[in-house]
């Protein structure tokens, strides 16, 4: 097992296939951001210069030092998990007057602020248990969505009666609603 220092040192490292190493830190000795990397030798990958979980190297233009163990970040509206670069980030909120919830995706929990990830590949929320049954379930949909922020719709919608063959209302969820979001990506 190699062990090296900082960030400058990883990124000036040889590199080899399935080579594991230690990183004591990233700008100072055990600042609590370093941790285990294994290269990648055909990976592009974008450099991740605010988790650093993806390290490009100084030697080689193709080829990422890659994070091997999951990190998680509690940050003041939510958890973020991050694996191997792929970002999951947890949250709740309670929905509004007009049956929405909306969450910042962003490192301070500002609409302007730095923003989580790069990509979203997976966005989606749901009622937390107690809201919803099998005749009365809560459903979501997404009002819109960018890096920065996410906004979900609720309802709820009852079964359809088979019987007279008519479907139900469908009834909004109204203030004060638990929610969950889960939104994974880069």
């Amino acid at each position: 097992m190699v062990r090296l220092e900082l960030l400058a040192d990883l990124k000036q490292q040889p590199v080899s296939e399935n080579t594991v190493l230690f990183l004591t830190g990233i700008t100072s000795l055990q600042d609590g951001r370093g941790g285990f990397y294994m290269w990648n030798p055909t990976s592009t990958a974008s450099e991740d210069t605010a988790y650093y979980n993806t390290i490009a190297s100084d030697l080689t233009p193709i080829g990422r030092w890659i994070r091997v163990f999951q990190r998680t970040r509690v940050l003041p509206h939510g958890i973020l998990n991050i694996n191997g670069g792929v970002k999951t980030f947890y949250a709740a909120a309670t929905t509004d007057g007009n049956s929405q919830a909306k969450i910042n995706l962003t490192m301070d929990n500002t609409a302007n602020g730095e923003s989580i990830f790069s990509e979203i590949w997976f966005n989606d929320s749901q009622a937390t248990a107690g809201t919803t049954n099998a005749i009365n379930a809560v459903k979501s949909y997404i009002v819109s969505a960018d890096l920065k922020q996410t906004t979900h719709g609720f309802y709820r919608s009852q079964a359809i009666n088979v019987v007279a063959g008519i479907l139900a209302p469908v009834i909004g969820m109204g203030a004060g609603t638990a929610v969950r979001f889960k939104v994974e990506g880069l």
